[in-house]
C-alpha cells in the first residue's frame, strides 16, 4: 500500500479458485487477469496470482502475498473449490479476503465460498463477499469500498499515535483506553 498525494492505494492480489474437475474451472486465468485489470482500473496497485487450482499453486500465492506485503486478497470463485486451497494460501500470510463468486449454471461457485465462509469465520479472518459478474459497476464499487477499508486498516495497524505525558490521577475514565484502540484499530501508543 502506498499514499500518493494523500490518496489511498491499496496492494492486493487476485487470484482465481477453481476444482480442476468442475464446471467453470475453464475461466480461472482470464478471471484472475480480467479481474486485475479492473481493480487497477479502480486504481489499486495489484499482483496477479492466476488460477488457484492445486496445492502447490496455492502455496506459491502464498509466497508471492507474503514477499509483495499486500494489504488483501481477491479470490474470484469460478467453480467450486477446495476449502484447503484458501487455507494453505493464508497459512503464514492471513490477509483480509474479498470472495468474489462469479454466476454460473452448475459451477457450485457460490457454493464453495460459503462452504469457506464457514472455515474463515471460526478462524476469524477478516472477509467480504459478492456474487456477480466481474463488469457489475455496483460490485466493482463494492469492492473497492472493502479494499479501501483493509487498505486503511493495515496502514493504521503500522501507526503510531503520540502520547505526551501519563494518566492523570482519577482521570483513567476520560484518558485513552490503549487496549480498545489495539483491539478495535490495531493502533499502539
Amino acid at each position: 500500500m502506498s499514499i500518493i498525494k494523500n490518496k489511498l492505494i491499496p496492494s492486493i492480489a487476485v487470484g482465481a479458485l477453481s476444482s480442476r474437475l468442475e464446471v467453470g474451472t475453464d475461466r480461472a486465468s482470464h478471471a484472475a487477469g480480467q479481474a486485475a485489470e479492473i481493480l487497477a482500473e479502480l486504481g489499486m496497485t495489484v499482483e496477479n496470482l492466476g488460477s488457484i487450482d492445486t496445492p502447490q499453486k496455492a502455496v506459491s500465492a502464498r509466497i508471492s502475498v507474503s514477499q509483495k506485503r499486500v494489504d488483501a486478497i481477491v479470490l474470484v470463485a469460478v467453480s467450486w473449490f477446495e476449502d484447503y486451497l484458501v487455507l494453505d494460501l493464508l497459512e503464514e500470510c492471513s490477509r483480509p479476503l474479498l470472495l468474489w463468486s462469479l454466476p454460473g449454471m452448475e459451477t457450485g461457485a457460490l457454493c464453495g465460498v460459503q462452504q469457506l465462509t464457514a472455515y474463515l469465520k471460526h478462524l476469524e479472518v477478516p472477509y467480504g463477499c459478492i456474487y456477480s459478474q466481474l463488469e457489475s459497476v455496483e460490485s466493482q464499487q463494492k469492492a473497492k469500498d472493502f479494499l479501501l477499508g483493509t487498505a486503511l486498516k493495515s496502514r493504521l495497524r503500522r501507526t503510531k499515535i503520540g502520547l505526551d505525558g501519563y494518566h492523570v490521577r482519577g482521570m483513567t475514565e476520560v484518558s485513552v483506553n490503549e487496549f480498545a484502540l489495539k483491539k478495535q484499530l490495531g493502533l499502539g501508543l
